[in-house]
């Protein structure tokens, strides 16, 4: 924020201090009819921002025991300023985002919270509902239970709904469905239904409309999410009609070979060759695949993309039974998530699951159209500088930097690279060990739930006990990275898991050094690792963090290859003494850049379609 920003922001804390010591003296009644006053004046557009959070602060303080810090109200004035705010890790952004919330809900048209999971969604309502029920405001959680319609639409009718992000637009994506099955409601349907007391109108819709929203996580929200669409989908319940294509395209791939059979070309595509085709055709048995929707080729090229192409515990995982897709970027588990065009149930086929039947799209909807058709977007995350020029171009939100509370006491070691994985995995144990004799906790961020699994059985074989998260961002994970910060706790987990939740020190723990977190592979995109060290030195606790890297790591396989090179040229027991940060930095921005034009081709591509 310029100088000019920074006085204005001096005298709004001024003003709110002001009426803070007029609003002390009231009694809780006086409170709420202070609150109803506010509502009556910001529906005529005639309120200022620091009464609202003067009042907002003092709920909070009444109802939870805290005081929101000087950083927290200008983030919350920020949002209302329809900004995205960058907090670091630990600096209250669910608290930050109260005030805010108030002020949209006092206008009158209801104000959505998108969180990046529904335990958070349920977490952050509970927690302020004390606060907002004060101030006479109506708070709900929409629960992600399709079959309690009424549930979801009484929690949309309150004043603030706090909701998981995906769910939000699966709502609004029902809604579209039930408006295209009854067609548009006439002029007047709405005091006809009520009249009538009938249920023809839009009382059967979920939500009331995309008014004002802010965005929790919004950078993954809404850049890492948009890579692809919301899709809600219907399927059949029961076993695919066609099984025994799916099997025997799983045999055949099976028996094809690169490059004589196929190849694996860019952009993780694959292509027959003439021989792979011929192949492939003369092992079709029968003609039975020629009813199918999909030629027999695309069977054959869905079972190799399922082979080669797609990674158990990286691109999905499997557990009772079912497929699982994760997120590459965030490491989360989405089990209401399916691959189309035949492809989910050949990975069930290559790993001898039960097979199910497919999905189809119902209605769809890009997220970046679905954010921009709200009137009011805001959002906080704790890493939002690298992606700015994104949301402005795409969204047209600035990010505004709100400084830390207390100076960051991180320590930042050196990064190490090493020739390959293993004399890496080495080192991080010995580094693990030494600080767990002296009872400092660990943390450890892989890219990969694969990753994670290996390293956890790595240093228990050292005699070490590391807890592993699971990537399903539910209330059990949330405990267990809270508890990160106990004195010699060891912690493994990808790159989203447990975000959103707080990791408290110990005294012990703090004595030691603070939590240490540990970057196992660099991810493409930089954001991630900071956001995995954002987590220790939280509000001016002691912490520390390194980052390791090898040769055979993701980002220089794909994206470095000459880096790669180097590293494995290396001497002394695998490790590079040459400094390769700056490197790695300019290779995550090469993978950022292009991310970033694949999101912008997929917005392209649908206006296009528009047209």
């Amino acid at each position: 924020m310029a100088a000019d920003g920074c006085s204005d922001w001096q005298r709004t804390l001024q003003n709110i201090a002001t009426a803070e010591n007029q609003l002390r003296r009231l009694t809780d009644p006086s409170l709420s009819r202070v609150a109803d006053l506010l509502r009556q004046r910001a529906v005529r557009g005639d309120v200022e921002s620091y009464e609202v959070l003067a009042v907002a602060r003092e709920a909070v303080r009444r109802t939870l025991g805290l005081t929101l810090f000087d950083v927290q109200l200008r983030a919350a004035d920020a949002m209302i300023r329809r900004r995205i705010v960058e907090m670091q890790t630990g600096e209250g952004k669910t608290l930050a985002a109260f005030p805010a919330a108030v002020w949209m809900a006092l206008r009158g048209q209801g104000v959505h919270v998108a969180t990046s999971t529904e335990y958070l969604a349920h977490r952050d309502c509970e927690l302020l509902r004390p606060a907002y029920e004060l101030l006479g405001l109506s708070v709900a959680t929409a629960p992600a239970d399709t079959t309690a319609p009424t549930a979801k639409q009484a929690a949309y009718d309150c004043d603030v709904t706090y909701v998981a992000a995906s769910e939000l637009g699966f709502d609004f994506l029902r809604d579209r469905v039930r408006r295209r099955e009854t067609g548009q409601f006439p002029l007047g349907h709405a005091l006809l239904d009520c009249l009538q007391g009938t249920g023809a109108g839009p009382q059967f819709l979920i939500t009331r409309g995309c008014r004002q929203v802010i965005v929790d996580e919004a950078d993954n929200v809404l850049i890492d999410d948009a890579s692809s669409p919301l899709v809600l989908a219907s399927g059949q319940d029961g076993t695919p009609g066609d099984v025994d294509l799916l099997l025997r395209a799983q045999h055949v791939a099976r028996s094809l070979c690169s490059p004589h059979h196929f190849q694996i070309m860019s952009g993780d595509r694959i292509q027959l060759t003439a021989a792979g085709l011929e192949l492939a055709q003369q092992q079709a048995a029968d003609a039975r695949w020629q009813a199918s929707e999909r030629s027999w080729s695309d069977y054959v090229l869905n079972a190799l993309r399922a082979n080669y192409l797609l990674r158990r515990d990286e691109d999905y995982v499997v557990r009772d039974g079912l497929v699982l897709l994760v997120d590459r970027t965030t490491g989360v588990i989405h089990p209401n998530r399916f691959l189309r065009g035949g492809l989910h149930q050949a990975l069930q086929a290559k790993e001898g699951v039960p097979l199910r039947a497919g999905q189809s799209a119902v209605e769809q909807i890009l997220r970046q159209h679905f954010f921009l058709s709200y009137d009011r977007l805001s959002g906080m995350t704790g890493t939002a500088v690298d992606c700015q020029a994104e949301l402005a171009s795409v969204y047209g939100v600035h990010v505004e930097v709100i400084p830390p509370r207390l100076p960051s006491a991180r320590k930042e070691m050196p990064l190490r690279a090493f020739a390959c994985r293993e004399a890496k995995l080495e080192a991080i144990c010995q580094s693990v060990r030494e600080r767990q004799q002296r009872g400092q906790p660990v943390l450890i961020g892989t890219r990969t739930i694969e990753a994670s699994e290996d390293l956890a059985s790595r240093l228990r074989d050292c005699g070490l006990h590391p807890v592993v998260l699971n990537g399903k961002q539910d209330a059990s994970e949330a405990e267990i990275i809270a508890a990160a910060g106990r004195s010699g706790a060891l912690t493994i987990a990808t790159n989203l898991a447990g975000r959103g939740t707080d990791i408290r020190l110990d005294e012990r723990a703090r004595q030691a050094g603070g939590l240490h977190v540990i970057v196992e592979e660099c991810h493409p995109y930089r954001r991630m690792d900071r956001q995995l060290i954002g987590r220790c030195a939280r509000q001016g606790d002691p912490g520390s963090c390194q980052v390791f890297v090898s040769a055979d790591d993701w980002l220089l396989q794909h994206r470095g290859r000459w880096l790669a090179e180097i590293l494995q040229r290396s001497h002394r027991g695998g490790e590079c003494d040459w400094p390769i940060g700056a490197h790695i930095r300019r290779l995550q921005q090469t993978e950022e850049q292009r991310s970033r034009a694949a999101r912008e081709r997929l917005l392209r591509q649908c206006l296009d379609q528009r047209a």
